[in-house]
């Protein structure tokens, strides 16, 4: 449940990005008996791509479409309508955004869900450690304030604690009306999570669900293109 109270603290506190480093040092504290494993890797990258897609798009409805790219990814049967209206919902949705707001979608919907394993709390310092690389021309890292440290020790406890990703997603359809216009994307999808590690994590054999979700992806670059280059020639 803490991953939920996490991420709103956050989207409302708007913290420097310091809360990085105050982590980092405490998780390093408590893991300094923990070496890092070979395991660790996928999930680190994972984290990391979720805090720099959230640098590119800070939005937590991104996370509303979590269901979708999941199933549709993973290739799950007998869901045909769920893929088709939800691919028309995040298109238009894709289509809309800018590229910053397509990448950081992309890379935090990814991120959660190939973030399968549990990452060690020595994982989580080294990732808190490096996110600190893609905020170093940040204005911000000169004004410190109290919330920063308590932003610093949500991520402690964030390390700490496990929340299932069917309610994380849930849960985010409250942070603006755009996420909350995707219950029925929720709705058609409850039980995602369990077919989804019911499958062990892995795409459904002879699959092409995923064709649905490549062919969005290049539709919103594309037209984000040629908007750039009719401003371009204008």
């Amino acid at each position: 449940m803490w991953e939920i109270l996490h991420w709103y603290f956050i989207f409302l506190m708007e913290p420097n990005p310091l809360f990085h480093l105050v982590a980092g040092f405490v998780l390093f504290a408590l893991s300094i008996k923990t070496p890092l494993k070979r395991k660790d890797i996928l999930p680190g990258l994972c984290l990391f791509s979720i805090y720099l897609g959230y640098k590119m798009s800070p939005k937590l409805e991104h996370y509303c479409f979590l269901p979708w790219w999941v199933v549709s990814i993973t290739g799950m049967r007998n869901r045909d309508m769920f893929i088709w209206t939800g691919g028309i919902i995040t298109g238009v949705y894709l289509v809309l955004s800018s590229a910053h707001d397509v990448s950081g979608h992309l890379l935090m919907n990814l991120g959660k869900m190939y973030r399968n394993h549990r990452l060690s709390v020595r994982g989580h310092a080294l990732v808190h450690m490096i996110s600190m690389i893609i905020y170093v021309e940040d204005r911000r890292l000169m004004d410190v304030a109290y919330k920063d440290f308590l932003v610093g020790l949500s991520c402690v406890m964030d390390a700490l604690s496990v929340t299932p990703p069917d309610l994380f997603s849930m849960c985010m359809m409250f942070s603006s009306p755009i996420a909350l216009s995707t219950f029925v994307l929720q709705g058609q999808a409850l039980t995602w999570y369990k077919l989804f590690k019911n499958n062990h994590f892995k795409m459904v054999k002879h699959s092409l669900y995923f064709v649905y979700p490549v062919s969005i992806v290049f539709l919103a670059y594309g037209m984000d293109l040629y908007s750039w280059v009719r401003e371009l020639y204008k």
